[in-house]
């Protein structure tokens, strides 16, 4: 097998997956970007939740009584209410055994428009983390 086929079959239907791993760990590492930009102070634990009902990709746990839950979506977006709907829906499954206020947060590689975004959301694109 030569370089040209390995890559068609072994690398590339791979690649995808691997940059939306990689998007989400910088993701990850943005999340304290934002908050300093939001001019937050609290203490705070950036990761991510999974458990055999819901997976995570994003959470900020801070010490103002707050946690940041957010969706990564590496691939293109096909609707903004259809990233809210599957955040909303992440959101109501994470174990808040605290009653802290969630907040979502949607990561997308591309800018998307964030007029019907709810109160308890916001919206960022890859250029906005490192542009």
């Amino acid at each position: 097998m030569g370089p040209r086929r390995s890559f068609q079959e072994l690398v590339g239907p791979q690649l995808e997956s691997y940059f939306g791993a990689c998007f989400e760990r910088l993701c990850r590492e943005a999340l304290p970007v934002f908050y300093e930009k939001e001019g937050v102070s609290a203490p705070f634990e950036i990761g991510e939740y999974w458990d055999k009902r819901v997976q995570i990709d994003v959470v900020g746990h801070r010490q103002d009584n707050r946690i940041d839950i957010g969706e990564c979506k590496w691939g293109p977006a096909r609707s903004l209410p259809a990233l809210i709907a599957k955040l909303n829906g992440k959101i109501e499954q994470y174990p808040n055994r605290g009653g802290a206020t969630l907040h979502g947060r949607i990561f997308t590689q591309h800018k998307v428009r964030k007029t019907s975004l709810p109160a308890n959301m916001s919206c960022h694109w890859l250029e906005e983390l490192y542009g």
